[in-house]
């Protein structure tokens, strides 16, 4: 899209639109001197996220993931009412015949909805292992327009193979949708400003804001980039910034008209506040909700807001304490699975990313979305698949570290040490689990 111009084209016109002429004559003679393969020279986005999408689509389902969690029944419970023709309003099957209106986010219930109509769970399943390889494409593509083809290469293969990218897609679960529309959202929002295109941003301002319905952790997004915008061009904050705002409105407004109170988005967060702040698991919050109804919806919101502020004042220390591990479990891939090899080999790419300067530059507006994502972990909850849907961005500059590093040391120093350090990964995973 992007005034009618297909993604290949963008990303062919990146390193013009992103670096300095010095910095691409530069990094052309280095990559001239690398030799690399033809087919490495360019990611064209189009036929890798075709590929990409119908492996995921293939793979997905024969990986015999159970796709039920304990949200899972609401999220069906709400497509169902979507094709039923009675929209977002439900029965929480958590709280027997109780009505709500806006307690999950609304955006995954239509991509659930659409999925049962193409034929059930099985095509759902499918569908999201293709959004997994799309994801994958698209965060090559964005490493593509951050520093180069290689770049972009090493970040989509390592996102494709990632194996919670693999486990989130076979869950009726929003996280892996979540992570796709942010991925996209970022790089029409770097393509567009590389081009000086208000019409590009006007779409990821739409696409800001699908993310947003999908999941509330979707503001996470909207901030850095809004801000990021703002330090290029007034203009550009402007124009998203409105998009976002009118696309966004017409959900608070027909909440006010169902429940007479100012619902941004969810009447969730409080639930998830009180959590967050007590260490408490969510059950017990689920069931004093269930035996106060009464309070209705936005009632039992302001409750759980009010008493995470109490409790997190009368125990400082204690929340305090809570939020340092959660701030250390968000950051470090610390955990005994070993299927976090990859995670902890991408971590360490990226700190050499950032141990570059050339790279910190470039890595300003996913960092921020990171350290957003991380914050709202860090007074929310932070666990596996909360944690999951930021990890892209430790992926994105990983790929840039090495690329970076490729470009200053030399390809082959660079791909000894790369798979010297994918080695170590691997054995302290299997040893440590």
């Amino acid at each position: 899209m992007l005034e009618v111009r297909a993604f290949d084209s963008l990303i062919e016109e990146a390193p013009h639109a992103t670096h300095s002429r010095a910095e691409v004559r530069s990094r052309s003679a280095t990559t001239a001197a690398m030799r690399l393969p033809a087919w490495l020279a360019r990611y064209p986005l189009a036929p890798v996220a075709i590929v990409a999408s119908l492996l995921g689509a293939w793979i997905t389902p024969r990986l015999g993931i159970d796709p039920l969690t304990a949200d899972s029944p609401a999220f069906e419970a709400l497509a169902r009412s979507l094709l039923a023709g009675r929209g977002f309003t439900y029965h929480e099957p958590m709280f027997g015949t109780f009505v709500v209106h806006a307690l999950r986010a609304p955006g995954y219930p239509v991509f659930l909805a659409l999925g049962n109509l193409l034929g059930g769970t099985g095509t759902v399943i499918a569908l999201q292992g293709a959004v997994n390889g799309l994801s994958a494409a698209l965060l090559g593509a964005l490493a593509v327009r951050l520093w180069g083809p290689g770049a972009g290469w090493i970040a989509f293969l390592v996102r494709f193979v990632w194996p919670d990218g693999w486990y989130h897609s076979g869950q009726i679960m929003s996280e892996l949708l979540y992570e796709c529309l942010a991925v996209l959202a970022t790089l029409v929002t770097v393509a567009a400003v590389g081009r000086d295109s208000l019409r590009g941003l006007a779409w990821a301002g739409l696409l800001s804001v699908v993310a947003l319905f999908v999941r509330p952790a979707g503001i996470t997004i909207i901030g850095p980039i809004g801000l990021w915008l703002l330090w290029k061009h007034w203009r550009y904050a402007l124009v998203y910034g409105a998009v976002v705002f009118l696309a966004w409105a017409p959900w608070p407004i027909r909440n006010a008209m169902r429940m007479h109170a100012f619902v941004p988005l969810t009447t969730m967060g409080g639930q998830v506040a009180w959590v967050g702040s007590t260490g408490l698991e969510p059950p017990i919050a689920w069931s004093y909700m269930a035996s106060h109804l009464s309070l209705g919806e936005p009632g039992l919101d302001r409750y759980f807001w009010k008493e995470a502020v109490r409790y997190a004042r009368a125990h400082p220390r204690e929340v305090g304490e809570r939020v340092a591990r959660k701030a250390l479990l968000n950051v470090v891939p610390i955990g005994r699975r070993p299927s976090l090899w990859l995670h902890r080999f991408a971590f360490l790419a990226a700190l050499a990313a950032l141990a570059l300067r050339e790279c910190r530059s470039r890595l300003v507006l996913p960092g921020g979305i990171w350290l957003a994502q991380g914050a709202f972990g860090i007074i929310t909850n932070v666990m596996d698949r909360y944690r999951f849907t930021a990890e892209w961005v430790v992926v994105l500059a990983a790929a840039l570290g090495v690329g970076a590093c490729g470009d200053r040391f030399g390809a082959r120093r660079t791909a000894w040490a790369t798979a010297t350090l994918m080695l170590l990964c691997v054995a302290v995973s299997l040893v440590y689990r």
